[in-house]
């Protein structure tokens, strides 16, 4: 009988993480910078017990930085766009140098290093 409740307690410690990976992967829709500062500025007036006058200045604060935040993360998704242009325009260089099978070559081990460095890096999380 020791042995069941051993077997469903591992079982159960086990699935657990899967439950909350499964739940961690639902999209939110994404909210304005205004929407997020006014959310944050709500949260910490809630738990800090703030008064106006620092719910007001902390409004202020958490609009302005939301705002920049926002522009930083535009900007890294307009340099991701280039930089796969760039290597799409790369790819067609050396498409005309190499021969088909070189090119091919050359093709799946870039692939296998993408593979090692994602198997390398480190979670995140």
């Amino acid at each position: 009988m020791n042995y069941l409740k051993g077997i469903t307690a591992a079982l159960l410690l086990l699935t657990a993480p899967l439950v909350g990976m499964a739940q961690e992967n639902t999209a939110r829709p994404e909210k304005s910078p205004a929407e997020m500062a006014e959310v944050r500025t709500q949260k910490m007036t809630e738990h800090l017990g703030l008064s106006e006058e620092q719910s007001s200045s902390l409004g202020a604060i958490n609009a302005r930085y939301m705002e920049r935040i926002a522009t930083v993360k535009q900007q890294k998704e307009e340099n991701r766009e280039m930089l796969k242009q760039l290597h799409d325009a790369y790819d067609k260089e050396i498409a005309g140098v190499l021969t088909p099978e070189q090119y091919e070559q050359f093709k799946a081990e870039r692939e296998a290093r993408k593979e090692k460095m994602r198997t390398e890096r480190k979670p995140q999380r």
